[in-house]
This record gives structure tokens, sequence and C-alpha cells, in this order.
């Protein structure tokens, strides 16, 4: 069995649940016949992590880029293959992606451009493009469910033009629920008892739209209620697995078309977690990358494991 290391974080800077953590961890490679070792990046020690690299003899070493780029970790590449995985590409690509390039031996990205990474000096076989991806090992349960109703909801931080935009709902007399910190526990008890959750997808500094994790959650629990973002296509069918608006006057004739027609709401709720479940879960992200990285490595059929270890089957 090979091996391989994670280096991530466990929480964020509030304290709560890391989003990489929620994607990438508990048991997803584990599952597809890896042995794993998770080393939490909040106590990062590049010596210390080379003693246990050398120890465990890992096949393949993964780090989520977070705050900085770790130069030493070109002392690993004597034992183990090591790779970045990068977000946030659009906007950081020029002023801190492409530093890491000369330190590993290839990068997992998903907003990256295989034309900048080459002309940085990547090799195209390096390039690895994932998109986000629905982890029900994290996503997919609730510990401690609670009993409330939302007919709209909003979960995160409110920066760039999300507060003017919930405004605009607002001042169609259309109230949307807003917790800009829950811990991830409570992010799906909200999702679960909403009607539609909002996925706002302006960048923090207004420059662009670019894909949000929300689009890989939502749809397991009430109707994606989204903007617009590159390559959309590739996660839904934007008429008939979510609801997709440019204006809030948009959005409002779209919600309220479906009020007046539950059975068309039940069938794009329906319709967008079949998708969420066949097509955008990390272990189809996986099942494509894998090959790239491990020349040993076997595509499995997704279906038969969803199926095994989770009971998923189309509603």
């Amino acid at each position: 069995m090979k091996k391989i290391v994670w280096i991530m974080n466990t929480k964020d800077q509030t304290g709560l649940y890391n989003s990489s953590a929620v994607t990438w961890w508990y048991g997803i490679l584990e599952n597809m016949g890896y042995d794993v070792v998770y080393y939490p990046y909040e106590n990062w020690n590049i010596e210390e992590f080379l003693d246990l690299i050398k120890d465990y003899k890992p096949d393949f070493t993964i780090m989520a880029a977070y705050d900085k780029i770790h130069t030493e970790l070109i002392k690993l590449k004597p034992y183990t293959k090591v790779y970045v995985l990068q977000s946030d590409d659009k906007w950081r690509y020029h002023n801190f992606s492409k530093y890491w390039i000369s330190f590993v031996d290839g990068v997992i990205t998903f907003e990256g451009d295989l034309n900048n990474y080459m002309n940085d000096g990547l090799k195209p076989e390096q390039f690895h493009k994932m998109r986000w991806s629905f982890n029900p090992n994290t996503m997919a349960n609730i510990e401690n469910p609670i009993l409330t109703s939302h007919y709209i909801s909003h979960t995160g931080g409110l920066h760039g033009n999300r507060m003017e935009t919930i405004n605009g709902f607002r001042n169609k007399g259309i109230d949307v629920a807003v917790n800009q910190n829950p811990s991830y526990d409570i992010t799906k008890n909200i999702w679960s008892n909403s009607k539609y959750s909002l996925c706002l997808t302006q960048n923090s500094l207004n420059t662009g739209r670019s894909v949000k994790g929300r689009v890989v959650e939502i749809p397991n629990w009430c109707i994606l209620l989204t903007q617009p973002w590159p390559d959309m296509n590739e996660y839904y069918n934007m008429e008939n697995e979510c609801v997709m608006f440019e204006t809030i006057e948009d959005a409002v004739k779209k919600m309220k078309y479906l009020d007046a027609n539950p059975s068309e709401y039940d069938k794009i709720k329906k319709a967008g977690r079949n998708k969420l479940w066949n097509s955008n879960t990390v272990y189809h992200e996986w099942n494509k990358i894998l090959p790239n990285i491990d020349p040993d490595y076997k595509q499995l059929d997704i279906s038969k494991l969803l199926f095994e270890k989770y009971g998923w089957k189309n509603e």
C-alpha cells in the first residue's frame, strides 16, 4: 500500500473549521487504497517533519498553501514527491502561487491556468486541475440537528459586495438569514433548514467571479441560489440543477415561480443533489488526478464505492 502525508490546518484563524480540511481530510484517500498520515500545519517545523518523512517514507506529500511560500520543502525531495494544493489562483497567482513552482514536484489547483504555470517553469505533466468537490465524510451528515426555518440563508464572510447583494433581497421584502462565522455543523444545520441558500461568487477584491466551495455543499441540503462563476457548466446544468441569477429581480422571479410550483422546486432540489453525488465528489476528482501522479493507481468505480461506503444511489 502506497503512503501519503497531508500537511494541513484543521482550523482557520477564527478557531473554526478549515475549508481545506473539510474538503480533503477524513478518509478519502484511505478509501481509495492509500495509507495516509496527517501533519498539523499549525505545528509546522521542517526539521521535525523531515524526521517524520525519513521514518514513514511516504510516496507522496501534499501541502495545502496557506500564508507563506515554504521554500524549505525542497529538503523533502530526496525522500518523497511533494505537491502543493493551491486555491484562489485567479487573483493570487502572480504574487504567490508561481513562487512555489521550483520547490515542489507538482501543483494541484482549482483556478490555475496551465499557460501561466508553464510560462513560469512548470512542466505540463506537473499541472493537475482540480474542481471543488463534495466530501461525503464531512459534508453529508449533521451531528446535532437543530429545528429552525429559513427562506434564504447565507453563511460565511461579508467581504466584497456581499452585504450589498443581501440588502438587495431585503429591499425586496425578502429576508436573508446571515451567519458569518458558524461552525461547520451549524452551517450544515442552516442549509438543511433553508429553502434556498446563497452562493455569492464575486471575489473579495471585487475584480471578478470565482468558484466557491458552497457550490458543492449546498445542493446536498437545499437549492443552490447562485450567481454565475467561470466553468459553472462543469458542475451543473444551470437550468434544472440549481437556480442561477444575474440580478436580484431575476432571483426573485425564479423563486416566486418555484414557490408557486412546488413540484418544480422538488425536481431541481433532487436533480442538484443527484448531480452532486454522481459527478461532483472528491472521489471523482482524485480518480481523475491520481493516475497522473501515481503510475500504479488503477481507477475505481466511484458509483460502486459511494454505494458501498455511503449507501448512495439516485434518489
